[in-house]
């Protein structure tokens, strides 16, 4: 890999003037739901996806610090994006001009966080504040008006499984970014994490929130072959776990929800039946239900009615390139809290519809390449240096 624009050993997330600019948009893009619930927006188009507009402008104007040396993961991403637009305007002959360009700002901030375009510390401080006062607003909605979801956390985050969702996220990957002279504050953000999602309620989040856990606690010291088997048996534990609340009887109250999930589910797997390898298109992941149109409960899912196996299969490739590449790193240069953020993210999209094209996802994903590709420019060049010492103490002895 090759370093544009300073060396990253100095501080690869040092601020700069133009950094300030970026502060204000990284608020309001991880506050997303916040500006909307005040119906923020101009010409028509929600705050969010200005301040997305905004982030992928100004890194235009900035050299990327180097190269995102995951070929696995960049490439499926973009053929992802890429198919899901030409199977749409192609095949289906549908202009969903909106989500196509969503789903490209996705893709652009990922890869613009992950290149080193944008300053870290910015990034994390503007995260964090729009993070905290998010929080902090939908617990006051929570306390003084109440919920839709009896008493669980939803307010400016969206419904319960969305919040944790969006918690843990970024949570995870925002003190993956703290100085080191802040690590000791990783476990404060990781308290308001964990008190937002247990807020929640969320089977799915809480699930999430205990393997994200785990996984700071003890990815350093797993070999490769341990961690593949966690990872797959995780999906064991979710089924165990739910099976074991059903059978004492715990949140008996969401009978009626987890019935319409249910019944929604069958109409689900119908339609990605229906979706064979290309796909219905996007903006197609919608289920007509009691006369009752809603959204998929189940991110993969929806993906594969959108874009059919050919999609599915360029997200799995993408995960699996994410995974692959945490053990290319050292144990102790490897950023465990940025991994586990996307490992809680990928859980939850278990049990809720399109987050795997949520903007909390992008930010996840583009600051564990950006920590990742730091760590293996560090690396480099600290083994130049020590090549460089090796060879002017032969050359003086």
């Amino acid at each position: 890999m090759t370093t544009r624009g300073g060396d990253v050993l100095e501080d690869p997330g040092k601020a700069d003037p133009v950094d300030l600019l970026i502060l204000l948009p990284a608020i309001f893009l991880t506050a997303r739901e916040a500006f909307a619930w005040a119906g923020l927006s101009v010409s028509g188009l929600p705050t969010n996806t200005l301040a997305a507009v905004l982030l992928v402008a100004l890194a235009a104007f900035r050299r990327p610090r180097w190269r995102i040396d995951q070929p696995l993961v960049t490439w499926s991403a973009v053929a992802l994006v890429g198919w899901l637009i030409a199977s749409t305007a192609l095949l289906h002959g549908d202009s969903n001009v909106r989500r196509m360009g969503n789903i490209v700002i996705l893709l652009l901030i990922a890869g613009v966080i992950a290149s080193g375009r944008l300053g870290l510390s910015s990034i994390t401080a503007g995260g964090l504040v729009g993070y905290v006062g998010a929080l902090g607003l939908s617990v006051a909605l929570l306390y003084t008006q109440g919920s839709s979801y009896e008493g669980r956390l939803t307010g400016v985050l969206g419904d319960p499984n969305a919040a944790g969702f969006i918690l843990l996220a970024l949570g995870l990957a925002f003190a993956q970014g703290l100085p080191e002279r802040l690590h000791k504050w990783r476990w404060a953000i990781w308290l308001l994490a964990a008190g937002g999602v247990w807020l929640t309620q969320s089977r799915t989040s809480m699930f999430a929130m205990i393997i994200a856990t785990a996984w700071i606690l003890a990815a350093k010291r797993l070999p490769r072959w341990a961690s593949i088997l966690a990872l797959a048996a995780t999906m064991w534990l979710y089924d165990w776990a739910n099976g074991v609340m059903e059978a004492q009887g715990w949140f008996v109250e969401r009978d009626g929800s987890d019935n319409l999930r249910e019944r929604l589910l069958i109409v689900e797997q119908q339609m990605v039946a229906q979706a064979g390898w290309t796909g219905n298109g996007l903006g197609t992941a919608v289920a007509d239900l009691d006369s009752i149109t809603l959204f998929f409960h189940d991110s993969y899912l929806a993906m594969q009615a959108e874009g059919g196996r050919i999609a599915l299969y360029l997200l799995y490739a993408m995960m699996a390139g994410l995974f692959l590449m945490l053990h290319k790193l050292p144990p102790d240069r490897r950023p465990v809290w940025a991994e586990a953020g996307v490992i809680a993210a990928f859980i939850c999209s278990i049990n809720i519809g399109f987050s795997i094209t949520h903007p909390a996802m992008a930010v996840a994903i583009g600051l564990l390449l950006h920590h990742h590709c730091a760590q293996r420019e560090k690396l480099a060049q600290e083994t130049a240096a020590s090549d460089t010492s090796a060879t002017d103490a032969t050359l003086s002895s």
